[in-house]
């Protein structure tokens, strides 16, 4: 005290920069007792002895270096250093070096004097340029004080995006998830920060889920602190959806209950990030069956009713992902009641990407049931999945739509809204060939309708198919026919044709379809030959018609159906023959 009183520091900054190794020691012994004092400190560093100070820090005699490092420890923890000083050119380059220095006193002052500086993008910026990234993370592995410090640091540099990507690098993952399990929850909480952060990182999740930090995070799942309960969602988000089969971890230590609880949480945020857990879990099927027990379903259906689209969304793919995975999985979705505020979803969504995910959903719940979808939304629901679903998906829905719309009832239901049949007839060009045939079906009963025979002629169905039916009675050179091949799609294309041609309307309008239908009268097959022979009959009406349908050779192949099995095909072979009229020259055959 009476060396600070006197003046006597002027004296010992002047040996410490004498180059007497000797006098130097004494110095730094004296500065090393002066400085325990926040005055004396703050004096020290007035009368410039830190420059001096930090310089001796790497000098080859131990004993000085230790001094060196209590020196300046104590001038550290006495904030007589400002931040300034700290970050000025002589002073930074310093400190980074300490880091990495053989001088484990020097290690602990240094990472603190750093740490309270991270905090600025400029300085961190700094530090990085000077390769401090490595020496901090290091130092994640020493004492509680000194990785205190450090994992304070690292925190911040895992909250800048642009040193995200290097952390993994710098060796801080390993140590970052065994503070995890801190006793201290100042650095618990820091190296949960830097986790979560890192967890964004696609680089570093495979190494994070590799060093127990998911098992650990999961536990802390079960915390009633908000902030750790969103940092720990966050990681698991991130952890789950880059590595599903990390979810084994968390189903040892219970972590996937700590996540059903969140579904009940009264955060929006927290509901959506659990939600989205749960979906990543769900990749991995050993994590289905744990869910699946948990009564995990009836929860999920539950936040369907979320007033906040974006539990509503994560919870459409958690179903839709535990749906997927199992059969059992899907029953279970659809017996918690989940189809019917899917499909609300589904109709009162604009977002045409929200359509699609809920329409996946629906797909993997009800699994080819798609009447259990039409209960709940009637056609429109349907549409909605055909616009907005998969190619499997439409050859799926379409089948459901031809076989509704075979009922009478049902096809009185969708005609109360014209316009839904142009969605059908857009199928018809599908590149899915099932597709196709499905909307083949469901046109030729929609046909039968009078009132859909008009909408279904302004969008064209009546040219498609007439070109259609005449280009599958085409004969390449190779033999084979062209157009339509199957069978069922020329029954649709047939049925079509037919209720038209019974319609006054549009029956002179099928002259180009005359020559594939008669070819057909012998060689269609026993269903198409009832359709065929309805239209040849009805055209047959028609005074314009009778030439072309004579040239055809319609008399004498209607004639052999008057023998026909079917009571349908026979009466309409008579009336067709008393249409067309037998001539003398015809007369012969008949009497045969």
């Amino acid at each position: 005290e009476q060396l600070f009183e006197s003046g006597g520091l002027v004296l010992l900054s002047e040996q410490l920069d004498s180059g007497d190794e000797r006098a130097q020691l004494q110095a730094l012994s004296a500065l090393s007792q002066l400085s325990a004092e926040p005055v004396q400190a703050h004096a020290i560093v007035e009368n410039g002895c830190l420059t001096s100070t930090l310089q001796l820090l790497e000098h080859p005699n131990q004993e000085l270096r230790a001094y060196a490092a209590i020196t300046f420890g104590n001038l550290c923890s006495a904030g007589a250093l400002t931040p300034a000083q700290l970050q000025h050119p002589s002073v930074l380059p310093h400190l980074v070096a300490m880091l990495s220095s053989s001088n484990a006193l020097a290690k602990g002052p240094a990472a603190a004097a750093i740490a309270s500086m991270a905090n600025q993008p400029s300085l961190r910026q700094s530090l990085h340029e000077l390769g401090g990234l490595p020496g901090l993370a290091a130092l994640l592995e020493l004492d509680v004080e000194t990785s205190y410090h450090a994992v304070q640091a690292i925190a911040q540099f895992a909250a800048d995006e642009r040193f995200r990507q290097v952390l993994p690098e710098a060796g801080a993952i390993g140590p970052l998830a065994g503070l995890l399990s801190s006793p201290q929850p100042h650095v618990q909480h820091c190296a949960l920060s830097a986790v979560a952060n890192l967890s964004f990182v696609p680089s570093a999740v495979g190494p994070l889920c590799q060093s127990g930090a998911l098992t650990v995070v999961g536990q802390m799942l079960f915390s009633h602190d908000a902030a750790v309960q969103t940092m720990c969602l966050t990681t698991l988000c991130n952890l789950l959806g880059g590595n599903a089969a990390s979810a084994d971890a968390l189903l040892q230590v219970g972590g996937h209950v700590a996540l059903l609880t969140q579904l009940s949480s009264p955060s929006p945020d927290a509901q959506s990030q659990a939600a989205m857990s749960i979906g990543h879990m769900c990749r991995h099927r050993p994590a289905v069956q744990a869910l699946l027990q948990a009564e995990t379903v009836p929860l999920l259906s539950h936040l369907l009713h979320s007033p906040h689209p974006a539990v509503q969304l994560q919870t459409v793919y958690a179903l839709g992902a535990l749906a997927a995975e199992e059969e059992a999985a899907a029953s279970a979705v659809q017996l918690a009641g989940a189809v019917a505020p899917l499909t609300t979803l589904l109709l009162s969504s604009g977002a045409v990407e929200v359509k699609q995910h809920i329409a996946l959903t629906l797909a993997h719940t009800v699994r080819g049931s798609w009447r259990l979808v039409f209960n709940a939304g009637g056609f429109q629901a349907l549409l909605d999945v055909l616009a907005a679903g998969s190619e499997a998906v439409q050859q799926d829905v379409s089948l459901t739509l031809a076989a509704l719309l075979e009922d009478v009832h049902q096809r009185g239901a969708l005609l109360a809204d014209l316009n839904s049949i142009s969605a059908i007839v857009g199928l018809l060009n599908s590149p899915n060939e099932g597709t196709q045939q499905n909307a083949a079906k469901a046109v030729a009963a929609l046909a039968e309708e009078e009132a859909a025979r008009e909408t279904l002629y302004r969008l064209g169905t009546l040219s498609h198919v007439t070109r259609s039916l005449a280009a599958a009675n085409t004969v390449r050179p190779d033999g084979t026919r062209g157009g339509a091949a199957n069978p069922d799609a020329r029954v649709s294309m047939v049925r079509v044709v037919a209720s038209f041609a019974a319609d006054a309307r549009y029956c002179n309008m099928l002259r180009i379809a005359i020559q594939p239908l008669v070819a057909m009268l012998s060689a269609g097959g026993a269903e198409a030959t009832v359709h065929v022979a309805r239209a040849v009959t009805s055209l047959s009406g028609a005074e314009p018609n009778r030439d072309a349908l004579r040239d055809a050779g319609a008399l004498p192949r209607m004639a052999e159906l008057l023998l026909h099995d079917e009571e349908a095909v026979q009466q309409a072979a008579v009336q067709c023959v008393a249409n067309l009229g037998v001539e003398a020259s015809d007369a012969k055959a008949f009497l045969a």
